[in-house]
């Protein structure tokens, strides 16, 4: 079996073609080499795989097993048929989620719960907004890293106006935004946010790197609510995160519909 390894800031590629029939006992090398360099998620594109071999679903199950302990999401991408049929009858799904394409494994990974085990009502949400700053996967890693291990969901987001959509379909407890998007583009959001009566109140955090903080001022003028510099600190990231959506649920309670309909002829 032939293997090639993409390295990306937070997460790793892995492509798998031929057979596994000649496999060694154990997990397999490259996925803990990914692990242990410290890769938050790990795709791999099996598109290339013509046999999965019991040998390879038992390097396969031993690989989650150890990702699953370190906390790292492994997906597989654009699996053959044959090879989807063996993963589902060894019991691999759905604790290893399958895409169907290695750009859909990248942008799904990114929203599985960092810590899944929480609660739903113990959970709080975060719309990230990301566009040249991968705010995610470092918000991510600032969880991790913090000691007291606080329940956050992140649903990231690239568009705008997939960011509208989401708040009209879901909870959001914070709207976490990138000070890299163009400043017509994020300040029209935050004013759409602030004045649409069937949009909630929700805290709106600015994410900036040092060149960037003018524009994040700027934001601050025209409604959001505080300036977060990235890269992140665990500590002051998980302070902030808390108490500005402590104070948005002591003062501007929300309580969002179990479904929203959106009025006919409503655009984002």
């Amino acid at each position: 079996m032939d293997s090639k390894i993409i390295k990306k800031e937070h997460y790793w590629v892995i492509t798998y073609e031929g057979d596994t029939s000649g496999l060694m006992p154990g997990p397999l090398p490259e996925i803990l080499e990914a692990l242990n360099s410290g890769a938050h998620e790990i795709i791999l594109n099996l598109s290339g795989l013509r046999y999965l071999s019991p040998n390879g679903i038992k390097a396969l199950k031993e690989s989650l097993d150890i990702a699953k302990k370190r906390e790292v999401n492994i997906g597989v991408a654009a699996p053959p048929p044959h090879v989807r049929r063996a993963l589902k009858l060894a019991g691999l799904v759905p604790d290893i989620p399958i895409f169907y394409s290695e750009r859909e494994a990248i942008t799904g990974l990114e929203l599985i719960d960092y810590q899944s085990t929480a609660r739903k009502d113990l959970t709080d949400r975060l719309l990230v907004m990301q566009k040249n700053l991968p705010i995610a996967g470092h918000l991510r890693d600032a969880l991790r890293m913090h000691p007291t291990k606080p329940h956050f969901r992140m649903i990231p987001c690239r568009d705008v106006k997939r960011g509208l959509q989401v708040l009209l379909e879901e909870r959001v407890d914070c709207i976490v935004v990138d000070a890299s998007f163009a400043l017509y583009q994020i300040t029209g959001f935050i004013e759409k946010v602030e004045t649409d009566q069937r949009l909630p109140s929700i805290p709106i955090l600015v994410v900036a790197t040092d060149d960037k903080l003018e524009e994040a001022e700027l934001l601050i003028r025209n409604g959001a609510d505080e300036i977060l510099r990235f890269p992140f600190k665990p500590v002051e990231t998980v302070v902030r995160l808390q108490t500005l959506i402590s104070h948005m649920k002591d003062h501007r309670p929300y309580h969002p519909p179990e479904k929203v309909v959106q009025p006919r002829g409503w655009k984002a």
